[in-house]
């Protein structure tokens, strides 16, 4: 048992000794993102219509707020007739009572009781009609400058981004409790309803998107209190902007989300990444200064891939990178664990040359490095190639979808 045990590091002690020293180099870089669905190549502009008209919408709500103060003020009148009949019935046998009490006490008695009025009923208030609330209006630049397509100009004849704002239509608060005791709470929630329609044509191609945005009841979380009374007090601090600020928040909400799937699915945006390039530093007494050459080139060819979307100058650099792995490569004895480029060095060399190959669109080629490294299963690098063959699925489509 001790004999194998002895073997055994003695084994370890020898892997370790005759194991390269491998150095990661991590490259930040950009890259040019390319279109999931791209325009025709004719355009090279877009702007940004926005159609509003609140007039509409805030006559509507005027009207709905007078029809539901016209309405309290009924049901008071009505309150106050029957408030006035009670009084007066009040009043008339409170008077009965003391004409009778009165003329006792005119005629000497000594032990009439002074009546004693009986109390008015509470007066009728006008019941609490909340304000209107009126769709803000919006500045044009507002929307214009949330819009921005990379790679595009902005400018006319070209995608035209219609935004349709057809105002504030409903608008509520409500309250729900949750939980007792200690864990009671008092969830506030806005429901609203805005409709938004969003069109994107582009010439040539006609309406390639067409959205509605907030068209049903809508909710938004406001607070979560432990009383409701915390509620009532903020809400007389920002009752008079609460609305304001709701409608500019949700519209800044939708232009992102608009951005942002534009510029995702059309655009041509700069994208961060980042790679490891592997460089051997020493081995035994072998030479891999190569190995450094090529980082060179492919450290420059990763930070050229923002130039554009042809990524020439990226191509010629990393192209030099390829060749001198291609050569270390052509030296490889994996079954020889002392040799210059053995298993390891192998497997790093396929992850090199994955990654380069994958970034200049030579999808066939990067999918070959990619199974020999996984085949080969040299840990580290397997994980790699791994990381790369679900990163080139996403690359190989936008490529495919503009080639």
């Amino acid at each position: 048992m001790k004999l194998k045990l002895s073997i055994l590091i003695l084994c370890l002690i020898s892997n370790g000794f005759y194991a390269q020293t491998v150095k990661d180099h991590k490259v930040s870089f950009k890259y040019v993102q390319l279109p999931l669905e791209p325009f025709d190549k004719s355009v090279s502009t877009y702007d940004v219509v926005f159609v509003s008209n609140f007039d509409k919408t805030n006559e509507d709500t005027l009207a709905a707020y007078e029809e539901r103060l016209s309405q309290a003020q009924k049901e008071q009148e009505n309150l106050l007739q029957l408030w006035n009949a009670d009084k007066l019935r009040i009043d008339r046998l409170y008077y009965s009572e003391m004409a009778v009490w009165e003329k006792a006490v005119n005629v000497g008695s000594t032990t009439a009781v002074q009546p004693i009025k009986q109390p008015y009923p509470d007066y009728p208030i006008l019941k609490e009609v909340s304000d209107p609330i009126y769709t803000e209006e919006v500045a044009v630049d507002f929307c214009k400058q949330k819009i921005n397509l990379a790679g595009y100009q902005k400018g006319e004849a070209g995608v035209i981004v219609t935004i349709n704002h057809k105002g504030l239509q409903s608008a509520r608060i409500s309250k729900t409790i949750t939980g007792s005791g200690a864990n009671r709470s008092y969830r506030y929630t806005a429901h609203f309803k805005m409709p938004i329609d969003v069109t994107i044509e582009v010439p040539n191609q006609g309406v390639i998107y067409n959205k509605s945005y907030y068209s049903n009841e809508s909710i938004s979380p406001i607070s979560s209190e432990k009383s409701q009374y915390d509620f009532q007090l903020w809400w007389l601090d920002n009752k008079d902007v609460f609305w304001t600020n709701f409608q500019k928040k949700k519209l800044t909400s939708l232009l992102n989300e608009l951005n942002s799937h534009m510029n995702t699915t059309y655009g041509f945006p700069n994208k961060s990444s980042e790679s490891e390039i592997y460089v051997i530093k020493k081995y035994k007494d072998f030479d891999y200064a190569k190995f450094v050459d090529a980082l060179t080139f492919a450290k420059i060819g990763y930070q050229k891939l923002s130039q554009g979307v042809d990524k020439e100058s990226a191509k010629e650099n990393l192209s030099k990178a390829i060749a001198i792995w291609n050569n270390e490569l052509s030296q490889s004895t994996p079954s020889e664990n002392k040799s210059r480029i053995n298993k390891k060095a192998t497997a790093l060399l396929y992850a090199n040359l994955a990654e380069a190959h994958m970034w200049i669109d030579e999808f066939d080629k990067a999918d070959l490095f990619i199974n020999k490294a996984i085949t080969l299963g040299v840990l580290k690098y397997k994980n790699h190639c791994k990381r790369l063959q679900d990163r080139m699925v996403n690359l190989k489509l936008r490529y495919n979808s503009n080639n």
